[in-house]
């Protein structure tokens, strides 16, 4: 304990008169295996607690847990997530119970919650346990290198990283992990089995250099040597001796201020999963050395493999002023920039490190994903031959082969590859895009329920049973929202279905931009206005819930087939009044037909680059038909409307009218229809009920499928798809010829 904890300690006792307890203290009584005295200091936990009494029940169920009162345990861990339904430990003891269980899957969905709230070792373990029974092995690296590097005293966590590594191949790396599961626990049978079976494996093959799924890690490969101050800790180090090879590295360090002695500590601190010390020892280095470059160029790959993107970006960015040519540098800014999907960015830097160094492999990688990520597909299924052809298995060749058209061929690599692995995320998750896409619905949605394992950034659920189709009567559900906007809404189109299985209540919980649309939509359903916080506060207002069902679950049990979407003329209602309003305000802009039209859609990973275009496209439309043309462009597109008057094709526009999603709503009920690019737009048109032209790539989403002439959500939807890549000629000039027929004919009445 530190002096600081031991004063609190010391402070507080003499107050209240009793010994209190933490939560890390009861903890370690868990591991100690004192369970008796851990669950009296339960009763004692100290009142200064956050979440006091929802830890108290979370520690209980801990202390149950480790008795095998699994039962016991799920109602202590249930009760804690009744009080705050985003409480990490409360995710995470149900994952405790289910993997006990043998339900893996939904173990590892709780663990990924509990890791998404509260990214700490015990959580990062335990995702990465989940993931290596499902025999995701990628999946199960990441969360197990992290909980290490967050500490190294749990010896089940390294053995597991140890049949990761050992599944990948990398049998120096599997070794060292059961040593160090060994250096904890040395009667751990498990790892001294796993350590024979590896005595046997490179007995009979001879050992081959393992293929990192990640890049290599050039701060522990860049290392300074000769340096004579150093030769004993390198002896230390190379005997096994790692504490004593860090405590005379650490006493080097005091001695002086040579660059190379805080490099090779911080090297010594992350080989021991100590990455917050090697972090925070290299900061305060260069408080007092601010111009090393090198030093500076660690840290910020370190902050790289800390996940710290943010403070990666920055301190990779300094040092490359000093060092513009550094391959490693250049290499980690490239990826804290992707992994905040900036990949404009990016791009040039990965070029730039590929010049460097045109036979890394490694390198050529990271530039076939960033050719991807332009959209570039041609040249990144290139890059992904030369790589194959290099013995290098690549796991995004069917998502490039999907895109450049070749679906069939794409299935063919992703079912070999699920062969092998039938529970990895990425791959199934992928393989739904490709069928869904081809219309083959209840193999795609089946693949579908992945997207949380896979897409894990905003995975949340909920502490209920997942509904599965059981019967409603006198039953309370719940709708998880999930996904942007465009989602929620075509999605929702399932919410019919679901009402007729008349549950006594229905509780949705919506984007709050989307909701006062929803709530009048479906008037006998409850609906949640929400910012789709991981807390799920909201939740804590509703009691006795006998299900949820996350929103993107639903077309898995009721769009099983292309005739299972249902014939409507809008399910989405916009506000009466508010209607009357804008059609009213159209008539005093100027004539009849009105039509909408958006020309951007996306963002950076949802392909922007090849769903949008200039505004000035659509100039032959104001030739071709005579309408009163409206901007239902959301962003700032001022300028972009300015442009189009000065061409001579002026644009109403009424900023408010498109940030307000309920008054978006109302202005597109009061249209003709609408002429879109694949964005939200469409979706709204199409659940109101509008006609919608939607301007397609040759490859869209896998939303709008790849021959059929109109979404299956919305009826009233037309797709117009490029024939060539990248030209949108042929598009505009048939949506002018189809416009202009639409015109011509007796509109509907309004």
């Amino acid at each position: 304990m530190s002096l600081l904890a031991q004063l609190f300690k010391a402070i507080e006792h003499s107050v209240t008169g009793k010994r209190s307890w933490t939560p890390n203290e009861i903890r370690e009584l868990i591991e100690r295996k004192e369970l008796t005295q851990a669950l009296k200091a339960v009763e004692s936990l100290s009142p200064h607690t956050h979440k006091h009494d929802a830890m108290q029940h979370c520690l209980r169920g801990e202390i149950l847990f480790h008795q095998r009162l699994d039962d016991e345990a799920q109602t202590e861990f249930q009760a804690a997530l009744k009080i705050f339904p985003g409480m990490p430990e409360g995710h995470y003891g149900l994952s405790l119970i289910l993997a006990e269980q043998g339900n893996f899957d939904t173990a590892a969905r709780h663990a990924l919650f509990a890791v998404n709230l509260q990214p700490d070792s015990r959580h990062l373990a335990q995702l990465g346990y989940c993931h290596l029974e499902l025999q995701n092995y990628q999946s199960a690296e990441a969360p197990l290198r992290r909980a290490t590097s967050l500490s190294d005293k749990n010896p089940h966590t390294w053995n597991n990283l140890g049949i990761v590594l050992m599944a990948k191949g990398d049998m120096p790396g599997a070794r060292q992990c059961f040593m160090k599961a060994l250096q904890q626990n040395p009667s751990m049978a498990v790892a001294h089995q796993h350590l024979a079976e590896l005595d046997a494996i490179e007995h009979s093959n001879p050992p081959r250099p393992a293929l990192s799924i990640e890049t290599s890690d050039y701060l522990l490969d860049n290392q300074p040597n000769g340096d004579d101050s150093l030769n004993q800790v390198i002896l230390l180090e190379q005997s096994g001796d790692l504490p004593g090879a860090i405590e005379a590295c650490e006493a080097l360090l005091l001695q002086g201020n040579e660059a190379n002695v805080p490099l090779k500590l911080s090297q010594l601190y992350t080989n021991s999963g100590d990455l917050e010390s090697a972090i925070a020892m290299l900061e305060a280095y260069l408080i007092h050395n601010p111009g090393c470059a090198s030093v500076s160029g660690a840290l910020g790959l370190l902050q790289l493999k800390a996940s710290n993107w943010k403070l990666a970006e920055s301190q990779l960015q300094m040092t490359l002023e000093h060092d513009p040519d550094q391959t490693e540098y250049l290499l980690g800014l490239a990826k804290s920039l992707t992994k905040q999907e900036r990949f404009e960015e990016a791009a040039p830097l990965f070029a730039k490190a590929l010049s460097l160094k045109p036979e890394n492999r490694e390198i050529k990688r990271y530039w076939a994903s960033s050719l991807t990520n332009q959209c570039r597909y041609e040249e990144a299924i290139q890059t992904m031959e030369e790589l194959k052809a290099d013995g290098l298995q690549l796991g995004d060749v069917s998502t490039v082969l999907g895109y450049l058209g070749r679906t069939e061929e794409a299935l063919a690599k992703i079912n070999a590859q699920i062969a092998h692995q039938p529970n990895h995320p990425d791959l199934r998750f992928q393989r739904a895009f490709l069928n869904l896409s081809l219309e083959k619905y209840a193999e795609g949605w089946d693949d579908y329920k992945f997207r949380g394992l896979s897409n894990s950034r905003n995975y949340r659920i909920l502490p209920f049973p997942l509904w599965n189709g059981e019967p409603l009567d006198r039953k309370k559900i719940i709708i998880l929202a999930e996904q942007g906007l465009g989602d929620q809404v075509m999605f929702a189109s399932c919410i019919p279905d679901l009402l007729a299985y008349t549950p006594e209540t229905l509780i949705i919980e919506a984007n709050v931009r989307a909701a006062k649309t929803l709530e009048r939509s479906f008037p006998s359903a409850t609906v949640i206005a929400s910012s789709q916080k991981s807390n799920m506060a909201w939740a804590t207002d509703f009691s006795n819930i006998d299900y949820f069902v996350p929103l993107a679950d639903l077309p898995c049990r009721f769009r099983r087939n292309k005739w299972s979407f249902p014939e409507h003329s809008g399910y989405l209602v916009a506000d009466p009044a508010r209607v009357v309003h804008w059609r009213t305000t159209l008539e005093q802009c100027g004539p009849g037909p009105y039509y909408g039209v958006s020309w951007k859609g996306g963002t950076e990973i949802t392909r922007k680059v090849i769903r949008s275009f200039s505004p000035e496209t659509f100039f032959p439309l104001s030739k071709a038909v005579a309408a009163t043309w409206v901007c239902l462009q959301y962003g700032e597109v001022q300028n972009e409307v300015s442009g189009m008057k000065a061409l001579g094709m002026p644009l109403e526009y009424w900023k408010k009218a498109i940030s307000d999603l309920d008054e978006f709503a109302a202005l597109i009920s009061a249209l003709d229809g609408v002429i879109s690019v694949c964005n939200t737009t469409v979706h709204y048109a199409g659940a109101l009920g509008k006609p919608v032209w939607v301007l397609a790539p040759r490859i869209p989403e896998w939303r709008y499928g790849l021959h059929n002439t109109k979404l299956p959500w919305y009826p009233s939807s037309h797709i117009i798809r490029q024939t060539r890549d990248n030209d949108w000629t042929g598009p505009i000039n048939a949506v002018c010829e189809e416009v202009a027929a639409f015109s011509a004919r007796k509109c509907p009445p309004f």
